[in-house]
């Protein structure tokens, strides 16, 4: 594991030197409250058992038509090494809207039973329609042809693939979502790269730290790096800090209270866009069912889950 970890250090560092600019798909931007959201390896990873998770993100309070965005994810884990998955998602932004709908699955290994070290491959169907109100900008589109007409809607498949190297201390991940790019929509966001790598330690007897960093790089040859650190008291209660290359920080907090996980991040921009506004805020509501009894060949709990 140490050895990967310095692997995708190396990796961050590389990356950054170069241009700090990538774009991103909406629905991964609160990875921290979900991981399956940027991999669907995930799928099965975090709990042994069943994991909901619901969230919320506001974006540029107080702008018109800003960014909103919406998502809903059920995962499980089937006989200790299958991985489902199932996800629905929305996400608007002044006259367009977005809905996605996805469906995953991903295969648990155990590959070194001493240190607890398993390995995930995961593959997720998906299928996105984008909506556009014409009506606004085309007044005579509505008046001619009807509100209805006024309406571009587009419907295209698409696909992500994933794997992730994870153990009691840490975890290194790597996802590629747009795999396809049909024609029928040429606006649609580049082949995008995720590379997620994390470290865990206990550093007292209540007190865990853990260190994670994610880079995301599209087929535009953009790049962004998320830098996260995140302290967790007794596992129920935790408080972390981010910042986003080139220009955001974000702080975010946690509180675990049985089956129910309750979580806040707020966001703020560094670039000038954000003077009108009060910042990106995301709630997340978790429900998890942990099995009683856990196989010793099952995978285990992800640190990137409190």
């Amino acid at each position: 594991m140490k050895s990967t970890l310095q692997i995708g250090l190396f990796i961050v560092l590389l990356f950054l030197g170069t241009k700090i600019k990538a774009q991103s798909n909406p629905f991964t931007y609160d990875y921290h409250f979900n991981t399956y959201l940027i991999n669907p390896a995930a799928a099965g990873q975090n709990v042994n058992g069943m994991s909901i998770r619901i969230i919320d993100r506001q974006q540029w309070l107080m702008l018109p038509g800003s960014p909103q965005t919406g998502s809903l994810s059920f995962t499980t884990l089937i006989n200790d090494m299958h991985g489902i998955g199932v996800m629905i998602g929305r996400d608007a932004i002044g006259l367009q809207n977005r809905l996605l709908g996805k469906v995953s699955y991903s295969h648990h290994s155990k590959i070194e039973k001493h240190n607890n070290r398993n390995l995930a491959f995961g593959i997720a169907a998906e299928v996105y329609q984008y909506t556009f109100n014409k009506s606004f900008t085309d007044p005579l589109a509505q008046a001619d042809r009807g509100f209805n007409a006024a309406i571009e809607k587009k419907i295209y498949p698409n696909a992500t693939l994933g794997t992730i190297f994870y153990g009691d201390k840490g975890y290194f991940g790597v996802s590629v979502m747009n795999v396809i790019k049909p024609q029928i929509y040429k606006d649609l966001e580049p082949f995008l790269v995720h590379v997620a790598l994390a470290r865990r330690e206990k550093i007292s007897k209540n007190f865990t730290l853990e260190i994670n960093t994610l880079l995301k790089a599209n087929s535009d040859y953009q790049i962004s790096v998320d830098i996260n650190s995140i302290l967790s008291y007794t596992n129920k209660v935790w408080l972390g800090a981010s910042y986003r290359l080139p220009r955001a920080i974000l702080v975010m907090t946690g509180y675990n209270f049985g089956p129910f996980s309750i979580g806040y991040a707020f966001e703020y921009s560094l670039a000038q866009v954000t003077t009108a506004s009060f910042g990106t805020h995301s709630a997340m509501l978790g429900y998890n069912v942990f099995n009683k009894n856990k196989s010793k060949q099952g995978a285990a709990d992800c640190p990137a889950y409190f």
